[in-house]
């Protein structure tokens, strides 16, 4: 791919790209183009599965479009579309268009407006939101935008990307693996510096198409004080009000249970709630959501996508290789 494609990919996933931007720009994803429609799919193969991450990568009406090309390119191929982290309108819209043949919700996006200060709802988790952002600004912690370019500074907030990932035991999931500062066009970056040494980061995507941002990779050290993870957090959101931003994404969670599953039969449908459970509890995946309910977001179901009304041991397998699974 020439410098000149990946710039026009990266263009396109900024403007529609969405919660799983990073998970569509990941450097072992394909991308499925059409020459009708303005727009792409990132896609990976595992065990004859294309997985998609999020809903195709164009404007509202030519979603459909271009999941229909999509889907004839998969029969064509012998491939199996599985999209991960669907939206819920694109999801309903698949299945009744038979572009996919069956749903199941077992995650959701949380976003928020950044008029909606978490500091200044009531209830327990604004209180704890505000201590935990008093106690680290006390200890020294200032947070800071980075503008490239940099070098030392972009070392050091690799660094926080190496320790926070070593930092990681037991098992792991997730869906968008760490490239801090791969495809730089749409990037922000912020961090938290105390006694000179930056302990933490955050990296922002632009969603043009929502006047928005993705906020992900929340990365903090070993050493970093307590509440730093939240004076990141309202500090960037504080400076997004600032700018008029209504809209910040913190990406997509596990679902406290499963929800909707349509297009299975009713055994499916019982043997999916019941391994999902069990992947809950062996992956601890109420974590996140424990952070993040801190803040208030709000949130909407996002949804498995199959291609076909049955989940065999090559889903399972494409699956276990879309979230990263390690143990």
């Amino acid at each position: 791919m020439t410098a000149h494609e990946r710039d026009k990919i990266v263009n396109l996933v900024r403007l529609w790209g969405g919660s799983s931007a990073d998970a569509v720009l990941d450097p072992t994803s394909q991308f499925f183009l059409s020459s009708n429609v303005e727009g792409l799919i990132g896609y990976k193969i595992e065990k004859n599965t294309a997985l998609v991450f999020g809903d195709p990568v164009a404007s509202l009406e030519s979603r459909l479009s271009l999941a229909q090309e999509f889907k004839d390119f998969c029969d064509n191929n012998n491939l199996n579309p599985l999209y991960v982290a669907a939206s819920d309108d694109f999801s309903q819209q698949a299945l009744d268009c038979r572009i996919c043949s069956g749903m199941i919700q077992i995650s959701e996006e949380l976003f928020i407006d950044p008029y909606n200060d978490p500091r200044e709802r009531h209830g327990i988790h604004a209180s704890l939101v505000r201590r935990k952002v008093r106690h680290a600004a006390n200890e020294g912690t200032i947070i800071e935008e980075y503008l490239p370019f940099d070098q030392h500074i972009e070392e050091q907030i690799n660094q926080v990307g190496e320790q926070w990932l070593k930092s990681r035991t037991g098992p792991q999931i997730h869906i968008s693996n760490v490239h801090i500062f791969e495809n730089k066009p749409g990037k922000r970056w912020f961090y938290a510096k105390k006694n000179q040494q930056i302990i933490g980061m955050c990296v922002l995507n632009e969603i043009k198409e929502k006047n928005g941002w993705l906020l992900n990779h929340l990365m903090i050290t070993p050493t970093a004080s307590n509440g730093t993870p939240e004076l990141l957090i309202v500090s960037v959101l504080e400076k997004l009000k600032q700018e008029n931003c209504r809209y910040v994404t913190f990406g997509t969670i596990p679902a406290k249970r499963v929800g909707d599953v349509v297009g299975f039969s009713n055994i499916t449908s019982w043997l999916s709630r019941g391994m999902y459970n069990a992947v809950k509890i062996f992956f601890h995946l109420d974590g996140r959501r424990t952070f993040w309910e801190k803040f208030h977001p709000d949130s909407k179901p996002t949804y498995l996508l199959f291609g076909k009304p049955q989940i065999g041991i090559n889903e399972i397998f494409a699956l276990k290789k879309a979230m990263n699974v390690s143990f």
